[in-house]
């Protein structure tokens, strides 16, 4: 049995994320992640705002993941009104989720976070977790902070 003071499901970005700052604290961190490998299949768009992706404080490399530079845009309303709003300032960034989302899970892996593939969460009681993992039921216990 794994023992660990945080269990987080999912390897997505929230998730390494959260591995990568709990991990460097010190804490012993498990990820469950119910795919072979992390961004794959893509769940959602790489869309994110420039004050929420600068808020992160990624390293400098994590650049790489921005394939455009959103400064504005157009609406258009049903009778085909249109405004425009462009802004000198990126206001999003689109990014290559994959390439994301993989570097966010090597964040939390070399933070210290111990990352579980094809291990999905089957159910929670108590302090344990039960998780199928290659077709075999298994069990990891984490303490309540």
């Amino acid at each position: 049995m794994h023992r660990f003071a945080t269990v987080i499901v999912g390897a997505g970005p929230a998730g390494s994320y959260a591995a990568h700052i709990l991990a460097s604290t010190g804490l012993s961190v498990a990820v469950f992640e119910e795919h072979a490998t992390v961004g794959v299949p893509e769940h959602c768009t790489g869309l994110v705002s420039a004050s929420g992706f600068n808020s992160l404080a990624l390293p400098s490399n994590f650049e790489k993941t921005i394939v455009n530079t959103i400064y504005g845009a157009k609406i258009y309303s049903p009778s085909e009104i249109c405004i425009e709003v462009e802004r000198k300032e990126p206001v999003a960034y689109v990014l290559n989720r994959e390439f994301f989302d993989k570097k966010l899970a090597s964040l939390a892996e070399n933070s210290g976070a111990e990352l579980f593939f094809n291990s999905k969460v089957l159910d929670f009681r108590g302090n344990k977790l039960f998780y199928k993992c290659k077709n075999r039921g298994e069990l990891a216990e984490f303490k309540y902070c």
